[in-house]
């Protein structure tokens, strides 16, 4: 079983690093825009989370990205987490447009933090103390956000597509539970 979740890990991880760093080839086309999603091109709103700042801002996510897929492979098929991740980057860049006037913003993080709150739903019979460290560390980014800490990159924290992120996720983590062969 660990060297299977070793190998979850190691392959997550890669797609997701290398489909990051790809996104930085075509950034014009795919970054956040919101003048230009309100022109139309909807598809920025899934694409945008592919962008990132710097390479070391990539890899963080990438990692981060490895680490929770490797945690809901052991519940959902990649179809049902693909399926979530489209949710959850529509839905935080659909309340970006709709609810704040940022214009621009970059990175997996909020998707990121839906998919982590999925994995603490997921986690949350199997291994309480792992479900709540994964809760500590989310609310520990939210309040990081709000006291200003930016992260070793001086970019503000879009700490919106956070918060969106884990409502999302945690609507999704109560989906799945109660609808589990769904998520096969």
């Amino acid at each position: 079983m660990r060297q299977v979740q070793t190998k979850r890990l190691l392959v997550s991880t890669s797609i997701a690093a290398a489909v990051f760093m790809a996104a930085a080839l075509w950034l014009p086309l795919f970054a956040f825009d919101r003048t230009a999603v309100l022109d139309g091109q909807f598809w920025r709103l899934v694409t945008c989370h592919l962008t990132h700042l710097d390479p070391q801002h990539a890899l963080v996510n990438a990692v981060g990205c490895g680490l929770v897929v490797t945690i809901l492979r052991d519940s959902m098929s990649w179809k049902a987490i693909t399926a979530c991740v489209v949710i959850l980057a529509s839905t935080v860049s659909l309340a970006s447009v709709l609810l704040w006037v940022r214009i621009d913003f970059a990175g997996f993080s909020g998707v990121l933090y839906g998919l982590a709150t999925m994995a603490a739903f997921a986690l949350r019979k199997r291994s309480p103390w792992l479900a709540g460290l994964i809760a500590v560390v989310l609310v520990a980014g939210i309040i990081a956000g709000i006291a200003g800490y930016s992260r070793p990159w001086t970019a503000d924290v879009a700490l919106h597509t956070h918060v969106v992120g884990i409502a999302v996720g945690a609507w999704l983590g109560n989906w799945i539970r109660r609808n589990p062969s769904r998520s096969r």
